[in-house]
């Protein structure tokens, strides 16, 4: 991103930053794949990478129907 989008972007992340729900709207983003805008003070790029490293947080993976 550059240009005036970048700008657009970092206003956004600032104004992020302050937000008593970043961190489940972050997640929202994550889970639905939301791949514009920014979004728990991140851009579609950070997410990808997020999403790249794998699943957030310790939870237990959720077993598979039929026992699999």
């Amino acid at each position: 991103m550059e240009g005036p989008s970048q700008s657009q972007a970092d206003r956004a992340k600032q104004v992020c930053a302050g937000c008593p729900v970043r961190e489940p709207c972050l997640e929202y983003a994550l889970s639905t794949r939301q791949a514009h805008g920014v979004w728990g003070g991140t851009d579609p790029g950070q997410r990808r990478e997020l999403s790249l490293a794998g699943p957030r947080g310790n939870a237990p993976a959720r077993p598979l129907r039929g026992g699999r």
